[in-house]
Formats: structure tokens, C-alpha cells, sequence
């Protein structure tokens, strides 16, 4: 009886901390900005200083928002002003009707993915408590040496720019991905069968979001575009794309501190099967 008993206890408190770190998971902002749907992502160039003249569609709201600061992984300026998250309204609609003083518009509809909270809620312990601990050591002006491909790495220039930004720089990096059909490893490991690029990115994606989240960072969303409703007709993103990904990072060098994590280094060999390519944005909070 006592045995029975015992058991039942370990067995109600590993609930209760099951429980626990389900609701500590979705306290993260993936959920609250997948709560309303549909979800469009939206990106704006003015003429001149950016605005504010945009007029919502019926039931639209903002849900994020930030500013385009420079391209930090990807070649030329940054271009855009502004991204948004607007969710509500029509799935087919636009979200939004521009301003004359809108240059340019991307404006795509997203299927958030939304990671189990449980698994969110324990990567977020574990570092609260410390167990997963922030990587430590200096931090590289050149990742050259580390011979991944260099379109898809931050050249010397964008690292420069990043670590020049004052300490109170909280970068969102904006991410627009494109995989190829199927991943292409430069060097295959034997037995291994083909997979797709999205497949790759995925096993690079778990082991990154368990290394931002130890740098300090979070996952603010990440999404499919569903649906292209407008088009941009210039700027580094032109052409199409599979998905959308946002980071946002505690320092600016936080992003750079991943490269000390082994765990996360051997992850990339991922990313850079599935890349057919990649432009990250670094961004800055409204």
C-alpha cells in the first residue's frame, strides 16, 4: 500500500511539472501571435521618412512590429523600412490598403508553426535555472575559418555593423528562407537516405532554437507562406520563398556567441544542405 502510494505521488508531481512547463511554454510570443487568425506577414518600403498612414482591413490588428535596420546574412541594403505581423480579416484580402508615400509591399499570408509548449516551456527552464548555461568566450569579427558556406554566414562587414550597435541593441533577426527540394550535403554520410531541404533546416532549427534561447534570446514566430497577396518589385528579398522566421536576441553579439556552442556548429553542416538561399534582416523593436 505504502508502494502504491508512493507511486501515485511521483506520478501526480511529475504531472504537476508537466503541467508547469506546458504553461511556462506558452507564455512565449509564437502563441500569442498565432491566437488570431489569418496571420500575414508584411513588409514596407516608404518614400522618404517611414510613416504610419496604413489603413487595417476589417477585424485586422497589429500583433508585431519593428524596423528594418540592415541585411546582416545576404548581400546590398536592408531596403525595407518596416515588417509587420497583422493577423484577422479576409484569408484572400488584403490585410491592409497602402499609402501613397508606400513605395514598395510584401505582403504574404503565414501558417505559423507552433512548437509543443511543453517543449518550449522546458528549453526556457533550463536556462532560467541555469542548467543550460550561456555560451561563454569571445566572440569572432570573422566566421570565415569556420569554411560553411559563406552566403548563408554574416560577412566581416555585417559582423562589424552588428558589434558597433550600442548595448541596449535587442536585434529581431527577420529571416526569408528558401530550400531546395532536396537537401544537398557536401559530404553525405553513408547509409543516410535523401531528405528535403525544409527536412535538413528542421534538424539545423531544433538545435539553434535551444542555442538562441541559451544565449538569451527567444523565438518570436516562425511561418509558411501560404499565399503571396503582393509581391515587392525590388530589394535583396525580391523572389520567392518557402518560409518566415524571426529571432530576437538579449545583446547584439548574442547571435555570435552561438558559434561557441559545438553542439550548435555541427548543426550547420543542416543549414547549409537545405539553403537554396537566405537574407536575414537585423531588426529593431518599435
Amino acid at each position: 500500500m505504502i508502494i502504491l502510494e508512493i507511486i501515485l505521488a511521483a506520478l501526480a508531481a511529475t504531472s504537476l511539472c508537466l503541467l508547469g512547463l506546458r504553461a511556462l511554454g506558452g507564455r512565449e510570443p509564437v502563441y500569442k501571435l498565432g491566437a488570431v487568425e489569418p496571420v500575414f506577414f508584411v513588409a514596407l518600403k516608404y518614400r522618404g521618412a517611414p510613416g504610419s498612414g496604413e489603413k487595417l482591413a476589417p477585424g485586422v490588428e497589429v500583433r508585431w512590429t519593428v524596423d528594418a535596420d540592415f541585411v546582416f546574412v545576404g548581400a546590398g541594403e536592408a531596403y525595407w523600412n518596416r515588417f509587420m505581423i497583422l493577423a484577422g480579416g479576409a484569408a484572400e484580402a488584403m490585410p491592409l490598403s497602402l499609402p501613397d508615400n508606400v513605395e514598395d509591399a510584401y505582403v504574404a499570408r503565414l501558417a505559423l508553426g507552433k512548437p509543443p509548449r511543453l517543449v518550449l516551456g522546458t528549453i526556457r527552464f533550463l536556462t532560467a535555472a541555469g542548467i543550460w548555461r550561456k555560451p561563454g568566450g569571445d566572440v569572432s569579427a570573422d566566421l570565415g575559418h569556420r569554411k560553411f558556406r559563406a552566403e548563408v554566414m554574416p560577412s566581416v562587414e555585417t559582423i562589424r555593423t552588428l558589434l558597433e550597435k550600442p548595448p541596449s541593441y535587442r536585434p529581431a533577426m527577420v529571416n526569408f528562407l528558401k530550400y531546395y527540394p532536396t537537401a544537398r550535403y557536401a559530404e553525405p554520410r553513408p547509409g543516410t537516405t535523401a531528405v528535403s531541404g525544409r527536412a535538413a533546416y528542421g534538424r539545423y532549427g531544433i538545435v539553434a532554437l535551444q542555442t538562441v534561447y541559451r544565449t538569451g534570446g527567444h523565438l518570436v514566430f516562425y511561418g509558411r507562406i501560404d499565399a503571396v497577396l503582393q509581391d515587392a518589385r525590388s530589394g535583396p528579398t525580391l523572389g520567392p520563398w518557402d518560409d518566415i522566421a524571426v529571432m530576437q536576441y538579449a545583446e547584439a553579439k548574442g547571435i555570435l556567441t552561438m558559434e561557441n556552442v559545438p553542439k550548435y556548429v555541427a548543426a550547420l553542416r543542416h543549414r547549409d544542405a537545405s539553403l537554396d538561399r537566405s537574407i536575414i534582416i537585423a531588426s529593431s523593436a518599435r
